[in-house]
């Protein structure tokens, strides 16, 4: 897709602007998710891959391009055929990832009486 390719791969520095953020904020806890683009998912496995890579490494939030890619051979769709958009499924699968995630850092909610 154009936009892809025109905006260019996330370069691993960013991970460290993100570290900044996190660290000029440690009394909030902060998960980052960032969620691949279909490029990364469905044409080109290495685009954005340094990034990826020391994303995880810092341990910023969840490995999510691994993730997707995993899914894109088990489901017919992850993204639209014909749009940048991620399948309904795929949305679902995501987001129960995500929560899985949040759930790992984050203590459960207190119970609230009905």
């Amino acid at each position: 897709f154009e936009e892809d390719v025109t905006n260019g791969e996330i370069p691993p520095a960013a991970v460290q602007q993100l570290q900044a953020f996190s660290q000029a904020h440690a009394k909030v806890p902060i998960m980052w998710v960032v969620v691949p683009d279909k490029t990364t998912v469905y044409v080109d496995e290495y685009h954005s891959r340094a990034f990826f890579n020391a994303f995880n490494a810092a341990g910023l939030g969840p490995d999510l391009r691994s993730f997707a890619a995993e899914q894109r051979g088990k489901m017919k769709d992850f993204y639209f055929t014909n749009d940048t958009h991620m399948s309904m499924e795929a949305q679902l699968l995501l987001g129960k990832r995500m929560l899985e995630a949040v759930a790992k850092v984050l203590p459960p909610s207190p119970a609230k009486a009905p």
